[in-house]
């Protein structure tokens, strides 16, 4: 596992024109994800046409606008689950695309952060659409000085969105690198890189995450635990207080613009 992340800022679409309904955002990023190649390259490729779409506030507010609208009119999204995850993130599920990817749409309150750092079950690049967050990468390394830290594995979630913890050992993490993503810019993660983020800004932050397809079916956790056996469900965010959270999404960023 490369211990190398990526990150960009005002990458330059191959298209001529933006997107201007949320729509047309999810045929661009079935262009950019439906070719052969690996994650890293579809990723790289498809987040570069996902941060020119919202590299301008003003068409970024417009897109989300039509996802809102759609949802409330009735439109049929292939998407999966909106809810308030664990780590005190509002995770809005905006639309899934063949093949395994999903786009979602993630609100930071301002003061959150990762509980533990962790990896994914799949990879994934992360683009800042307001405010900023902040990234410490972590790679496995038994001569690193820093003490053990207990390893779960969290497998995927059940029907009612429990996930079974699994402890497989104990191993020594050493930071790796660390960063800040701000407005207009995007980094990507290998699935295996274990990583923690906070939003040490005044405003919440937020970021729309393009993840790739499942490469196993568990990711990792890492640190002490009270309760080995299972993560409870995180709650569920209806239609109305999804469509909400993005609705508040699009009115910052008309101000921004």
């Amino acid at each position: 596992m490369s211990d190398e992340i990526s990150t960009w800022g005002d990458p330059r679409s191959e298209h001529s024109s933006a997107p201007t309904s949320f729509d047309e955002l999810l045929e661009l990023m079935r262009s950019g994800t439906g070719d052969s190649g690996d994650d890293s390259t579809l990723l790289a490729h498809a987040g570069e046409l996902l941060t020119g779409a919202f590299r301008d506030p003003a068409g970024g507010a417009v897109l989300l606008s039509s996802w809102a609208d759609g949802l409330e009119a009735g439109a049929g999204y292939d998407r999966g689950r909106s809810q308030v995850h664990n780590n005190g993130f509002a995770k809005i599920s905006l639309g899934r695309l063949d093949g395994g990817w999903n786009v979602r749409l993630h609100v930071w309150p301002r003061g959150q952060g990762d509980a533990r750092i962790h990896d994914h079950r799949w990879s994934f690049a992360s683009i800042a659409v307001a405010g900023a967050l902040d990234v410490m990468n972590h790679t496995i390394d038994p001569g690193s000085p820093e003490g053990f830290s207990d390893r779960y594995r969290l497998y995927d979630a059940t029907g009612d969105g429990a996930k079974r913890l699994e402890q497989v050992d104990s191993v020594r993490l050493r930071p790796s690198s660390s960063y800040r993503i701000t407005q207009g810019s995007f980094h990507m993660l290998d699935y295996r890189d274990p990583h923690i983020v906070w939003n040490h800004g005044a405003s919440d932050a937020v970021t729309l995450m393009l993840s790739g397809p499942p490469r196993r079916q568990f990711s990792h956790s890492y640190g002490p635990r009270t309760d080995s056996s299972v993560l409870p469900a995180p709650d569920s965010l209806s239609d109305r207080d999804a469509v909400r959270h993005v609705r508040e999404v699009v009115d910052r960023l008309r101000r921004m613009s």
